[in-house]
């Protein structure tokens, strides 16, 4: 039964919906999926089969994730690849953006900028399509 929920798991994180792309870089997937299971496998262990059979299915899922993504953070020494799977449902590079002031851009940039100790944003540096102006907008994070 976990060995279905984990595949399941990374075959909804590696898909591409009309909800989400996948944050994961094709090229960690691989040591993403063995480091992932290592990891998940590990906490499983340590608390005992009994527990662990005690835990719901929303709570393994929940610890599966976080384990996937502190991991494909790690993996990845690109700060905006970080900045994807950390922000999974945020802008990316590259991506358009149909702004009333500024019309058709493309986001060239981003920057995670910490404004409280819990307060958190994001920093979008887009270029116009006509005349390749730049321009910049923030916006807050979800904690």
């Amino acid at each position: 039964m976990l060995d279905e929920m984990i595949e399941k798991g990374f075959e909804y994180w590696f898909t591409d919906s009309k909800e989400f792309r996948s944050p994961f870089p094709m090229g960690i997937r691989e040591e993403l999926k063995v480091k992932t299971k290592e990891r998940f496998s590990e906490w499983i262990n340590t608390m005992g089969k009994e527990d662990a059979s005690k835990l719901e299915d929303s709570e393994l899922v929940e610890m599966f994730e976080m384990f996937m993504f502190n991991v494909g953070i790690s993996l990845c020494p690109d700060l905006d690849e970080q900045i994807t799977i950390t922000y999974p449902f945020m802008p990316r590079c590259g991506d358009e953006v149909d702004d009333k002031k500024h019309g058709l851009s493309f986001v060239i940039q981003r920057e995670i900028i910490d404004i409280e100790k819990e307060k958190r944003q994001m920093r979008l540096i887009l270029e116009t399509q006509s005349d390749k102006k730049s321009w910049q907008t923030e916006f807050d994070l979800p904690a």
